[in-house]
């Protein structure tokens, strides 16, 4: 309807009156018309040569002017810069003599860089005003006011505030701009307007009070998406009785949806994703019949919906639920009243039983039941009713039995790109071939088996991730056909056999990770080929030799993870002339010896440095300080996950060791912070420059052969300092030659260690009466205890949503008090030493 209303418009403005005719040029333009556009041309710079045509007697026949073919006057200009070379197409310099051309009504400079546009409110003639994307504009003149006969108005700066005499106007685009504020109060006396849009500024307090005017009756669109409005969405936006479309996506509004939108019997679209919204659904939503798009996503909604929601919603084509709690409570018999394109009711309760009434669309094209509590076997019937879905999401559900084949049955099938997200589900057995014509392929966290399968399709496919499965044999040459693919994760797999050497022709590739498998040989030299390649995760297999000299080719590369394999040789210097990106270094757990190289010192974007468990001997260099990430007391938060396409994000992974815990990280990976050297045969002192790496999180030296006194700003220092995550003294444990604090060891002369060991002492010789004292306090409080942990376990064993509900709040406590603790601890740091520098004393 907004195009419909548009094109209504401009026919109207460029057909201007009955005495303009046709826009054929039948009669020449008027000679002062014709000197004026001369004039206006010889102030512009036009380094593209547009206006090559300006020249000759007829200025009606040049390209942009159209003149009135009873008349010959200029009724319409149009430089509108649309080319797909922008800069090079913009026209500069001084809007001058338009003036002259009184009977002009169309004027479109978007795109341009003009100035002096003073003039432009006496164009008393002009119904159509088009000055977006103009990078020149800073400010309308207030004269604008002036254009009383003005019906669309697109501007590309402040409103002006004589707004409101603009009677006339039907358009008024302001999208993609910088527009602060409140919306001023005169736009509700605009009775004529049509369509408002307001997309993608700065906007702010609330929508709907300012236009509650005259506007009400008239307004047929109303977007205000990307803003930052707020507030709550008052009950008499059910009066904006014309109203077809209301987008206010992507903006803070609160509260429930008001129940008199109802009443907008004319509405097609509502867009409401990305607020705060609570509360439920009104069930006059349902009697909507001429909705199109209803999208509600990613909001606070929750409650029961019924199939009274839906009554005769019978032009529903997308419905968009997902990221809300709601509860969708219908029959197995319901029979919708719509045929939808698109269904998303991601986080939705639908389950347990899989949704049958699903089965009665015949024209799907995106599905997404994700985490929709659904534990049913997959019906057969999904396989005709998904033949042309393009996207499908039903990961993290529990859905049994054997994947559906996905074969493509659609007329267009020839640009089928198919997105399959299945993970974390329980579908089980072996594949016998992977689904044609799909380009993102997720079938990770599941129970498949057997080999992967060769497939005649792996050309198209862009993204394949079949992580934590039980998967075995060798990986597919056929994999070698897919140039264009990007991801490959087959980690957590029972994969044996070599890496095929293949595997080097994907030029495109950005992730490779072959993690916790059987696989072993060497690291083929082609992977060297992989220039685009930023994570390679080869952990926990059974590789051997040394590193591949064409591997320092790889200078894109931010995870380097090659722990637990049998990796031999001195650690390559390469790493750090070359791989000057690195973030994630981990070789542990294999067979490196001879010294650090001083070259990993160039990494400056290290953030950890894991070298336990191998030969090394050697000192620690004492440039460790040169590690800049490691020192930042906030980190940049930089993108540690680059890789986007559309929907698709790939999330990095690495394995870190504190404390004797062994923890995977994924999403509040860039907080972690970590050098460790534990169980090598490292000699020297601890270089003072460690204690410049204020960012520090964690550091493990335990277990060499470390001699001289532990640096006196790790050891004694204040309580809240930021270097206390190294007061620990397990990190230095099995290194006999170190002395001094947080040791009990003290150093030739130091007084101050025996004191601490005094302190011991009388720490020990306390604990039998405490001892005593918590025994009785056990046998009070113990039985009590005991009874109510039992009713809490019996509980989770009998409530399976309980149980799932508990253990996701658990993960979920843990990621926040651990980024909590990590801004804390940067807080401090910060606090305590803010003008602190690397390296300093």
């Amino acid at each position: 309807m907004r195009a419909l209303v548009m094109l209504l418009a401009l026919f109207f403005i460029i057909t201007l009156d009955s005495s303009c005719g046709s826009l054929a040029s039948n009669v020449s333009c008027l000679e002062n018309e014709r000197e004026a556009l001369i004039q206006f041309k010889g102030n512009l710079t036009d380094k593209a040569n547009r206006l090559r045509s300006w020249a000759g007697k007829d200025c009606c026949t040049w390209k942009g002017v159209v003149c009135s073919s009873r008349t010959g006057h200029v009724m319409k200009l149009d430089l509108r810069n649309d080319f797909d070379n922008f800069i090079i197409n913009m026209l500069g310099g001084v809007i001058s003599s338009l003036l002259e051309l009184k009977h002009l009504s169309y004027l479109d400079l978007s795109g341009n860089n003009l100035s002096s546009v003073d003039l432009l409110g006496s164009l008393k003639s002009l119904r159509y005003l088009n000055l977006s994307s103009s990078y020149w504009l800073q400010k309308v003149p207030h004269n604008l006011g002036n254009l009383s006969r003005l019906q669309y108005l697109d501007l590309n700066s402040p409103l002006p505030s004589c707004m409101g005499n603009m009677t006339q106007l039907t358009v008024l685009e302001l999208t993609e701009n910088q527009f602060k504020g409140e919306i001023p109060n005169s736009m509700k006396n605009l009775c004529s307007l049509r369509i408002l849009d307001l997309l993608g500024n700065s906007f702010s307090g609330e929508i709907v009070s300012p236009l509650y005017g005259c506007i009400r009756t008239s307004l047929k669109e109303l977007n205000p998406e990307r803003n930052s409005f707020t507030g709550q969405l008052p009950n008499y936006l059910g009066e904006f009785k014309n109203l077809e479309r209301l987008l206010i996506r992507d903006n803070s509004f609160s509260g429930p949806l008001p129940s008199s939108l109802g009443r907008l019997s004319y509405l097609r679209e509502l867009g409401a994703s990305y607020n705060q919204l609570n509360g439920s659904i009104p069930v006059g939503l349902g009697l909507l019949s001429n909705l199109q798009i209803l999208d509600l996503s990613h909001n606070s909604l929750g409650g029961m919906v019924y199939k009274q929601h839906f009554t005769t919603l019978k032009s529903l084509k997308e419905l968009r639920f997902s990221s809300n709690s709601l509860n969708i409570s219908v029959s197995s018999q319901w029979v919708p009243p719509f045929q939808l394109q698109i269904l998303e009711m991601g986080s939705c309760t639908l389950g347990p039983q899989f949704p049958t009434w699903l089965q009665t669309q015949r024209h799907v094209t995106s599905l997404d039941m994700s985490n929709a509590s659904i534990s049913d076997i997959m019906p057969d019937w999904f396989e005709h009713m998904s033949s042309c879905i393009e996207q499908v999401d039903l990961s993290n559900n529990q859905m049994r039995g054997k994947l559906p084949k996905f074969q493509t049955k659609c007329n267009d099938s020839a640009s089928f790109n198919r997105v399959l997200r299945l993970s974390s589900n329980k579908f089980d057995g072996p594949l016998s071939t992977l689904p044609s014509s799909t380009y993102y392929l997720d079938l990770s966290n599941n129970l498949f088996s057997g080999p992967i399968p060769a497939g005649d399709h792996n050309n198209e496919i862009g993204l394949l991730v079949l992580s934590n499965n039980h998967f075995s044999g060798g990986i597919p040459v056929s994999l070698c056909n897919a140039v264009g693919i990007s991801v490959i994760d087959l980690s957590k797999n029972r994969l044996s056999g070599r890496i095929p050497r293949c595997l080097g022709n994907l030029g495109q590739l950005i992730v490779l990770d072959l993690s916790n498998n059987s696989l072993h040989g060497q690291i083929p030299n082609s992977l060297g080929f992989l220039q685009q390649l930023i994570y390679l995760h080869l952990r926990n297999n059974r590789f051997h030799g040394e590193l591949p000299l064409s591997l320092q080719n790889l200078t894109s590369i931010r995870t380097l993870d090659l722990d637990e394999n049998s990796f031999t040789g001195v650690i390559p210097p390469w790493i750090g002339d070359k791989l000057s990106d690195l973030v994630f270094l981990s070789l542990q757990s294999n067979n490196f010896y001879g010294s650090i190289p001083v070259q990993l010192c160039h990494l400056s974007a290290l953030q950890l440095l894991d070298l336990a468990h191998n030969n090394i001997t050697g000192d620690i260099p004492s440039c460790f300080h040169n590690f800049t990430a490691m020192a930042a007391l906030e980190h940049n938060n930089y993108d540690f996950n680059p890789y986007y396409d559309g929907s698709e994000r790939y999330e990095d992974n690495i394995l870190v060791t504190m404390k004797g815990r062994e923890l995977e990280y994924t999403k509040i990976l860039v907080f972690v912070t970590s050098i460790d050297l534990s169980t090598n045969g490292i000699t020297g002192e601890i270089p003072e420059g460690l204690t410049a790496l204020l960012g520090l999180l964690n550091l493990n030296l335990s277990g060499n052969h470390l001699t001289g006194r532990i640096p006196e700003k790790i050891g004694r220092i204040p309580t809240g300092n930021q270097l206390q995550t190294l007061d620990d003294w397990s990190i230095y444990a099995g290194n006999d030659g170190l002395c001094g604090a947080p040791l009990t060891k003290s150093c030739p002369g130091d007084e101050s260690a025996d004191d601490g060991n005094r302190q011991v002492l009388v720490s020990e010789g306390n604990k039998k009466d405490c001892e005593t004292e918590l025994l009785w306090f056990c046998a009070g409080v113990g039985p009590g205890f005991v009874v109510g942990l039992l009713g809490f376990f019996f509980t989770l064993y009998f409530k399976r949503k309980w149980r799932h509900l508990y253990f996701q709040l658990v993960e979920d406590a843990y990621g926040r008090i651990f980024v909590a603790i990590v801004v804390r601890a940067n807080r401090l740091r910060k606090k305590f030493h803010p003008q602190r520098q690397i390296g300093e004393e």
